[in-house]
């Protein structure tokens, strides 16, 4: 198994662990995590740290969704539920491409809504 380069140059984790970073992949925004991670010996912040930066917040939310799962539901019964997943999983991925190629990150789902930042 090869293991990833690292920004440093040095190799990464062996595929298959878990490291600090990764965990804290899951919980913080890219930038904070990609800036740990390019540290010659990366890891999570060990204190608060505090950065004051221009920024905008995005609340998106997808019009219509509970009317669009009832009509679903009655027009295909069960399968609807399955339409229903496939439609919102392919609208989510084509808008988090589009808020990722714009250098936006997705902090928070909620059902149908995103909460982004940029």
């Amino acid at each position: 198994c090869k293991r990833p380069i690292m920004a440093s140059g040095e190799q990464g984790p062996s595929p298959g662990s878990i490291t600090a970073i990764q965990v804290l992949a899951s919980y913080a925004p890219a930038e904070l995590v990609l800036r740990h991670a390019a540290d010659r010996h990366p890891a999570p912040p060990s204190a608060p740290e505090r950065e004051d930066f221009e920024g905008a917040v995005g609340f998106v939310d997808v019009s219509g969704f509970t009317a669009l799962s009832e009509r679903l539901q009655k027009d295909f019964g069960n399968k609807g539920s399955e339409k229903l997943n496939q439609y919102i999983n392919s609208y989510l991925t084509r808008l988090i491409d589009g808020v990722s190629h714009h250098g936006g990150d997705v902090i928070k789902f909620a059902g149908d809504a995103l909460q982004v930042v940029w």
